[in-house]
């Protein structure tokens, strides 16, 4: 039996989007119980994380949000000095259309931290921060010729944001002779 694991879409969806992020998921850190480090898998890449080794505290909920073209970006820089490599990595977007919702969900969930799970528009899947070193996140808000808020996520990590062999399962499973409610 499947169930659908509980997301919050954020603002619209619109339509295709070629370039930049497409989807973003945003998963509060504390509900994230591992993401594995590709560099201690044997026979990997260093690079690619299998996304069934990712592993959830069984009440997660996502934050979803879908974009319309060039509102989302991904950036990564590389620095190096004495004490070894930093990539800043860094995901900024617009929601369009400044409202009590969107500043609320902003003003309550900013103090949080996360684990960013993107998608671009070539289908690849990457993730953003990990329990040891979380995404945080920022905001504003504009009103002018365009009314939006301004958001962005960042984080600074001793590796390039890891890919995903696929975006995480949205969905339980259970098996035969148990039921949800099974204790």
């Amino acid at each position: 039996m499947n169930q659908q694991i509980p997301s919050q879409s954020i603002g619209k969806i619109y339509g295709p989007n070629p370039g930049y992020i497409r989807k973003l998921w945003l998963a509060d850190v504390s509900q994230v119980s591992h993401i594995p480090d590709p560099i201690y898998l044997h026979g990997n890449n260093s690079l690619l994380v299998p996304s069934r080794m990712i592993s959830f505290i069984s009440d997660i909920v996502f934050y979803k949000m879908n974009f319309r073209n060039k509102t989302c970006f991904f950036e990564e820089g590389l620095s190096r000095d004495a004490a070894g490599e930093k990539f800043t990595q860094s995901i900024s977007l617009s929601v369009s259309q400044v409202s009590v919702e969107h500043i609320s969900f902003l003003y309550t969930h900013s103090s949080k931290r996360w684990i960013a799970f993107f998608q671009d528009h070539l289908g690849n899947a990457r993730v953003m921060g990990s329990p040891a070193l979380p995404v945080q996140m920022g905001y504003g808000s504009v009103i002018g010729a365009d009314n939006n808020n301004s958001i962005s996520l960042g984080t600074e990590s001793t590796h390039p944001a890891w890919f995903l062999d696929a975006m995480p399962e949205l969905t339980r499973v259970f098996g035969q002779g148990f039921s949800e409610n099974f204790g």
